[in-house]
């Protein structure tokens, strides 16, 4: 059994046995036959039955990545200390850079150029009343749809800030929003550049990751919390995704020149008359003390 398969030279491979047992297939070295024995035809079921596994495998490996995608861009809220914030849809991301102005009205928003969003409390935790209060800046409670008052550290340039949430019933995870806190602005923009500043976080940063945002609206006015001046920002953006029933956020952003300089932030979908008008009077409640 030394001499190989005629006129197959030094290829090692399968070729029927030299024996002469019908159906046999034995595996030539390219120098000498080996033991190494089979039936005719097995190699080609193995290789179909190698295919049809690896198949099924790299399916599992596509559909697994498609659900692990799913859930990194759906972004349901949390109010977990992370670096990150949102208006209406909570999104759980890394964090960005420095802002540079607000979008122009109109254009979609470009990505990212971050938003300072560590800044430690450093007032003692507030009372626990009807208020909910963001240093010197309070607002009135929400009615009982809306979740607690929690301490956040997510909206950026802000630090002693407290939020109240609810949750929308869309497939994406997806909330309007109401908070006020102290500003840390340390260059201490005033009116028009303060509250751009902030747009600028929302529609750039981390905030809306699962949409593509377009600034519909974007108007200041100067105005008064009781005595104090303040500039107040109303925006609209505008977007479209598959698992929203909602098309856009109304934005409201108050900088109150208080003692710490305060703000007051909230996003509704503009769908939502009932809740617009609950913020609404969130607004007017506002006092500085």
């Amino acid at each position: 059994m030394s001499v190989g398969p005629p006129g197959t030279g030094p290829q090692p491979g399968w070729y029927p046995d030299p024996d002469g047992t019908p159906g046999r297939l034995r595996y030539y070295d390219g120098r000498a036959w080996t033991a190494n024995v089979r039936k005719a035809g097995g190699p080609r079921r193995g290789r179909l039955a190698t295919m049809i596994t690896g198949g099924v495998i790299v399916m599992l490996i596509i559909v697994t990545g498609v659900v692990v995608l799913a859930r990194q861009t759906s972004g349901a809220f949390t109010d977990l200390d992370l670096p990150s914030s949102s208006v209406s849809g909570w999104d759980d991301s890394s964090p960005t850079e420095e802002p540079s102005s607000a979008e122009p009205s109109g254009t979609p928003s470009a990505r990212p150029v971050a938003c300072d969003q560590y800044a430690q409390n450093q007032l003692p935790d507030p009372p626990r009343d009807d208020l909910v209060h963001g240093g010197p800046l309070t607002f009135k409670r929400l009615p009982v749809s809306w979740q607690s008052p929690v301490a956040t550290r997510r909206f950026p340039y802000s630090r002693d800030a407290q939020v109240q949430t609810q949750r929308m019933r869309e497939e994406l995870g997806w909330e309007a929003s109401a908070q006020v806190g102290v500003l840390t602005f340390e260059d201490d923009p005033k009116g028009d550049e303060a509250t751009s500043r902030l747009l600028q976080c929302l529609v750039t940063s981390d905030f809306y990751t699962s949409v593509e945002v377009t600034v519909a609206k974007n108007e200041t006015t100067s105005i008064k919390i009781g005595s104090t001046p303040a500039t107040r920002l109303e925006a609209l953006l505008t977007f479209s995704h598959p698992q929203l029933k909602t098309k856009g956020s109304l934005i409201r952003i108050i900088v109150v020149d208080s003692d710490p300089r305060a703000y007051y932030f909230h996003a509704v979908p503009m769908e939502r008359d009932d809740l617009i008008a609950e913020l609404d009077a969130a607004t007017n409640s506002l006092a500085v003390s």
